[in-house]
């Protein structure tokens, strides 16, 4: 007989409904590490941020989308850390661009998400806004997939990935890096005085009125922008809303919030020196601890961070390549200056507090790895004064191609940086970028003076001429320090040369012999000093010597036109070295002008360098065969 079924009791399942929050105030995601985003933001025109909400409600204009706004913020609810950076990045941009078309429909009408699609990946084709467009492909793609529209999504414009290696190069050692080392460094000094003396700087420390004219004037700023720049440095350092939520709630005094302005504003200060001087990786010296710092001596003068004392972030180090010794004594003062931060801030530093701190509005400390520090926020006080954009990344490569011009070895840069070979191989296999760029600026410009009409000849000596290194005094003496370029010497011309090539030394032994005279044994020097313009081992320095010898040599080849001769005279390049000359000492007056100034004087005063003292020192020193 089969066993009488029982049955189980299954308590009835009461369904509930998924409740939205009515207030936009409540529509708040948030990730894991506290980051938030506030949906009523979207609801607005031109998605306005939170403070001009809070400070300027009457300007707000409502973009009568409320529902789809709601039905966004619940599909982000549930899966918040992934919606996040969707939101910030990929919605904004999308939404403000669908208000400036206009538009005030659906918001995923299929139409107008391909042409928003369209419009982007033009930008990004000319160059702006390169990202924008993947990033808005993937938040459209988390929301049509998650409504069911995954036919939709297939169906819109593909987006071309973005191309990573090109997001930031290095800093253009002559025009970009010496330019925002002057700006760092003087404005770390000056807030290091006002610390210590306890004053309020009238305008940002960063600021230099010669570099940010040259700006403007380079960039083509009109009277309104440079005087609006030029108040934002002044205000930068004053706390000019004080209504604003997180100061309302902040127990600290208006006289402590104002000190707290300058001191992060020195800190990032402070960090962005120091990505400059080590190139090392944020992830490192941004949570740096005052514990974390102890020097170690690799001889030569350099110096790294001891990675046997560091603690949780000790594999990363990536200062192999170590810092001068005066870097280390840059950041040994502003541990001074630092612990003089924490006093005045109420704080009694430890050996785990971070060595570069942020203080926020509650007065709590934070170190630069921390949400809602915002060190970049220095990008934009420096890009107002130099007119580019620079970052730990720029600084980083800056410090990798250098590296890599001077030893030229993958295996050396590799280890300075910390990185595979593999990865410094498929960045440097073909050289760096800076030399590549000019090349191809010497190319151009060459190729431009012959479609002019220039001789092809000529054209290439100027453009070799206008874009070859050009050394101060100063700068030739510390690469030879650093063995980045080999020991020169001086020719009659005042070009220096760094050892002339094995086929320039064969033709010289030839020359001699139809001379009838000998070079002794060993010697390898090269006396066809006319040509030196011409020649791939010459360097110009731009020391007052120098720039006193070739202009001696210059007024002796214009009086050399002047001599009666036999045809024994190469008279064509002697024009040509004439023209030569006057464009590199017109290269020289812009890269050195007061050495260029005193060796005026020197010939002034003093006359002609020793070498061409007389008339016709040229011609004997020439010699009637090869002058």
């Amino acid at each position: 007989m089969a066993r009488k079924r029982t049955s189980i009791y299954v308590p009835p399942r009461i369904k509930i409904a998924d409740v939205s929050p009515m207030s936009f105030d409540d529509m708040v995601i948030r990730d894991k590490s506290g980051k938030a985003y506030y949906f009523k933001r979207l609801r607005y025109r031109d998605v306005p941020t939170l403070h001009q909400i809070t400070t300027s409600p009457e300007l707000l204009i409502s973009a009568s989308r409320d529902k789809q706004i709601r039905e966004i913020f619940n599909l982000a609810k549930n899966d918040q850390h992934a919606f996040l950076p969707l939101i910030k990045n990929g919605a904004v941009p999308y939404i403000r661009y669908l208000d400036k078309i206009p538009y005030s429909g659906d918001l995923f009408d299929f139409d107008i998400m391909s042409q928003c699609l369209k419009h982007f990946n033009n930008l990004a084709l000319k160059g702006e806004q390169r990202y924008t467009a993947t990033q808005i492909q993937n938040f459209l793609s988390i929301v049509l997939r998650k409504v069911g529209r995954v036919t939709d999504l297939r169906k819109l414009p593909k987006v071309k990935k973005a191309n990573t290696k090109g997001g930031y190069s290095a800093l253009e050692v002559e025009t970009e890096l010496k330019v925002i080392a002057k700006v760092l460094r003087t404005g770390f000094l000056s807030f290091v005085k006002h610390i210590k003396a306890e004053t309020m700087p009238d305008t940002h420390p960063l600021y230099n009125e010669t570099i940010f004219n040259e700006t403007a004037k380079k960039m083509g700023w009109s009277i309104k922008q440079k005087s609006d720049k030029k108040t934002g440095f002044r205000n930068s350092l004053i706390l000019v809303n004080t209504k604003i939520l997180s100061y309302a709630t902040s127990p600290l005094s208006e006289d402590k919030l104002k000190y707290r302005l300058l001191a992060n504003q020195a800190s990032r200060c402070a960090l962005y020196t120091f990505y400059m001087l080590t190139g090392m990786n944020p992830s490192v010296l941004a949570p740096i601890r005052f514990s974390d710092v102890e020097f170690k001596d690799i001889n030569g003068g350099r110096y790294i961070f001891n990675g046997e004392k560091a603690r949780a972030w000790y594999k990363q180090i990536d200062n192999s390549l170590g810092f001068s010794k005066k870097t280390k004594e840059l950041i040994e003062s502003w541990i001074d200056v630092s612990k003089l931060i924490y006093k005045n801030m109420d704080h009694q530093p430890t050996p785990d507090s971070p060595l570069i701190p942020n203080f926020n509005t509650q007065g709590e400390v934070l170190d630069y790895s921390m949400h809602g520090t915002n060190p970049s926020y220095i990008n934009k006080t420096i890009e107002s004064i130099v007119g580019f954009k620079v970052n730990s990344t720029r600084f980083r490569k800056t410090k990798s191609d250098i590296l890599m011009r001077v030893t030229e070895d993958i295996f050396l840069v590799s280890q300075g940086l910390n990185n595979s070979i593999k990865v410094i191989q498929s960045t440097y296999s073909s050289g760096t970028k800076d030399q590549h760029n000019k090349n191809i600026k010497a190319t151009t410009e060459a190729m431009f003076s012959v479609a002019k009409g220039q001789e092809i000849s000529e054209a290439v000596q100027s453009a070799k001429l206008l874009n070859c290194d050009i050394l101060s005094d100063y700068e030739y003496r510390e690469r030879l320090k650093r063995n980045e370029i080999p020991p020169t010497t001086m020719t009659p011309s005042g070009i220096r040369c760094k050892g002339a090539s094995a086929e320039k030394l064969s033709a010289e032994l030839k020359k001699s012999d139809k001379m009838g005279t000998t070079l002794p044994k060993g010697e390898g020097n090269c006396t066809d000093f006319l040509y030196c313009y011409d020649c791939d081992s010459h360097v110009l320095v731009a020391s007052e010597n120098d720039i006193w010898l070739m202009l001696s040599f210059q007024f002796q080849i214009i009086e050399m036109k002047e001599i009666t001769a036999r045809n024994s005279k190469p008279k064509r390049r002697l024009f040509e070295i004439e023209i030569l000359l006057a464009k590199t000492l017109s290269r020289m007056q812009e890269k050195a002008p007061d050495a260029f100034s005193k060796a005026r004087n020197k010939i002034e005063e003093d006359g002609y360098h020793p070498l061409y003292q007389s008339r016709h020192s040229l011609k004997y020193f020439l010699g009637s065969k090869n002058a």
